[in-house]
């Protein structure tokens, strides 16, 4: 299995909020898999507030996609790292 980076998106000046950036998630996969006929099997985010309201929300819209948190950012955060 490979692993790739199809697209960044600067969200610098978008709002930070949980249904901005599930819309921003959900478009992605659509284009993902209507593009490159594969589908999308996992997706990993922040693990800020508004990615876990973005990571319900994709539970609830394609509840097959396993949606997790970045577990090093978590990690880091528990042993006293700044993210």
């Amino acid at each position: 299995m490979q692993i790739y980076t199809l697209k960044t998106i600067n969200i610098t000046s978008s709002p930070k909020t949980g249904d901005k950036t599930y819309e921003h998630v959900k478009q992605e996969i659509e284009t993902i898999e209507s593009d490159n006929k594969v589908p999308v099997i996992a997706v990993v985010s922040h693990a800020a507030g508004e990615a876990a309201k973005a990571r319900h929300s994709l539970i609830l819209w394609r509840p097959d996609i396993l949606t997790l948190d970045c577990f090093s950012h978590q990690f880091s955060l528990s042993v006293g790292g700044k993210s």
